[in-house]
């Protein structure tokens, strides 16, 4: 009688499952899709699809084979901020339900103009705004321009009304020269679009409103492991440390003036909403390993220190399901029962490495 009334549970269960839709979906193609330049942006637009949990957007440019991931937009609307001006795209969009992917819709090419409306029109000339030496090797040369999907040529010259070479071109604002080799040069920035060209800047020498830069040392980790977990099956992989030498480093650090900080610390400096300590160091970890929840997190806390965690979330997600498999595992990781925990301690940051 128990077996038969488990039975119908099981039945029941799967009939009310059919009921409220937690069977695989019917997944069609998005149709429709259009692109259209809206003042600096292209606006791209589709037919909303049966079934899609959400949208994958590509993108490619005239003349190349092939298309490159863009973004997952949950509306069937995107807005491309990215695009360059004077240059044709196509763009591509799929509809996504778990692990299915289908067949996507092309748009026709489509462009922003330039911001004079023409490529032949006129290109507004570059100002450098400070050319910093940031150490021995290497000089920043940051400039400003108003120009709209230009790349920039950088010239150096020995004197100020010497013979400027080429050195270098870049799609942004600022240019790492790192040939400088601890020299001071005069330096040019010109605004190049197709055939057309615009009047240099003005040279601008080594120290023009030198910034103030640092440099932050990282030290990358992957696994941590014990006798104990060699003992139980799990390998000492190329990049495995014992914990051991793990503690080695973080007591060597903390007497030695070192603090720990996070990605979001580093970018809320560059963006001048704090500051850095007088000896920053980021602690990396790639994977996600369950060696670190057991063997790196709890000598974090010890030494009150931070790391900056990068998940793969294919092989967390994997451990989370299936428990069991990763008792066995020669390579376990972390859950992301686990990953939460060490995420709300604040003593680990989590970063994404790859799904």
């Amino acid at each position: 009688m128990k077996r038969i009334k488990g039975l119908v549970s099981v039945f029941l269960a799967l009939f009310l499952c059919l009921l409220s839709g937690c069977a695989d979906k019917e997944l069609s193609a998005p149709t429709g899709a259009v692109a259209r330049a809206d003042g600096e942006n292209i606006v791209l637009e589709w037919q909303a699809s049966n079934g899609a949990d959400f949208y994958r957007v590509y993108r490619k440019e005239s003349g190349n084979a092939d298309y490159k991931f863009v973004c997952d937009e949950y509306q069937a609307k995107y807005t491309d901020s990215t695009a360059k001006a004077d240059i044709n795209y196509s763009y591509k969009v799929t509809a996504v339900n778990g692990n299915r992917e289908t067949e996507g819709c092309v748009t026709d090419e489509t462009a922003i103009l330039s911001k004079s409306g023409s490529a032949d029109a006129a290109l507004y000339t570059p100002a450098i705004s400070s050319v910093t030496k940031m150490d021995k090797y290497e000089t920043v040369i940051i400039f400003s321009t108003d120009n709209i999907g230009c790349d920039y040529e950088i010239r150096r010259s020995k004197t100020v009304e010497g013979e400027y070479t080429l050195i270098g071109t870049t799609d942004e604002s600022v240019y790492y020269d790192d040939t400088a080799n601890g020299e001071a040069y005069y330096y040019t920035v010109t605004a190049v679009l197709g055939d057309n060209k615009s009047n240099a800047s003005a040279p601008q020498k080594t120290g023009k409103n030198s910034q103030t830069v640092f440099r932050v040392p990282v030290l990358m980790y992957h696994e941590f492991v014990t006798q104990s977990d060699l003992d139980s099956g799990v390998a000492f992989d190329e990049y495995a440390v014992w914990q051991d030498e793990f503690e080695s480093d973080l007591n060597w650090l903390k007497k030695n003036g070192y603090t720990t900080v996070t990605t979001n610390q580093m970018i809320d400096c560059l963006e001048g909403k704090g500051t850095m300590p007088e000896k920053p160091v980021i602690l990396s970890i790639d994977d996600g390993k369950y060696g670190v929840y057991k063997n790196a997190y709890p000598l974090l806390k010890k030494y009150g220190m931070t790391a900056v965690l990068s998940l793969i979330g294919y092989e967390i997600d994997n451990a989370t399901k299936n428990p069991e498999a990763r008792a066995d595992s020669a390579a376990p990781y972390c859950t992301w029962e686990e990953i939460a925990e060490m995420a709300e301690s604040g003593a680990v940051e989590m970063i994404s490495h790859t799904q």
